[in-house]
């Protein structure tokens, strides 16, 4: 039999994957990405919200994320309504805020207690990071992430965290950032991160903290933002 480069570059893949020395293949997964629900008064909005429930417990996706706007009005009997809606599935559920469960409007009617703290209260961290299939998943407080001027130490101490943590995921499989607020809309050089807008801003990040953000996920080499 004639020796061919075929030959030796399959002898060695043969002895890569023996020893353990080549990478293990990524396994597939799937999810549920939804976000908006605005829990109000509204009776249709827990009937949508239990169809999803159902569907997922029919399908089983890996998990369901609900990312930010939770609630129409950050208020107890809003939150009443909501946490029911998040019971009952089969699969983990993650949740993280919009700028209608933590705005900057605080003075606004409804919105006396829509803070970082107060949200945490209610359902526990509002950023946090897991790891599902040698992936690592990012679950980002996006109004805090975008805005200095209205969430000083938690933008410090969110960023910082940020910070610390990406490199730390360079050598999983894949690198997925879930946020309320996109980092951009159209062109990853556009103008907005207007905060003013609506009382608080939606459309996207100021270009300094999209900057930021981008470098991180960069870093890694991470495409991957719902």
């Amino acid at each position: 039999m004639r020796i061919t480069w075929r030959h030796i570059l399959l002898c060695i893949l043969l002895f890569l994957a023996r020893d353990g020395l080549c990478q293990e293949a990524f396994e597939p997964f799937f999810f549920f990405h939804a976000c908006d629900s605005q829990m109000t008064y509204d009776p249709g909005i827990p009937v949508r919200l239990g169809r999803m429930r159902n569907l997922a417990n029919i399908i089983h996706p890996d998990f369901v994320d609900m990312a930010g706007d939770l609630v129409n009005v950050p208020t107890d009997e809003f939150y009443a309504r909501y946490y029911p809606t998040t019971v009952g599935y089969q699969v983990p559920y993650y949740a993280i805020p919009g700028n209608h469960d933590i705005g900057p409007n605080i003075d606004y009617p409804g919105y006396e207690g829509s803070t970082p703290a107060a949200y945490r209260q209610r359902l526990g961290p509002d950023y946090y990071r897991i790891t599902h299939k040698d992936c690592d998943l990012y679950f980002l407080d996006s109004p805090v992430l975008r805005d200095r001027y209205t969430y000083g130490d938690e933008y410090d101490q969110q960023w910082a965290w940020l910070q610390q943590q990406v490199p730390a995921s360079m050598g999983r499989k894949h690198v997925f950032f879930f946020m309320h607020h996109p980092p951009f809309t159209n062109d990853v050089n556009e103008t907005g991160g207007d905060l003013s807008c609506c009382g608080f801003g939606y459309s996207n990040w100021p270009p300094i903290e999209r900057a930021m953000f981008l470098n991180l996920a960069n870093l890694v080499g991470s495409r991957y933002f719902f």
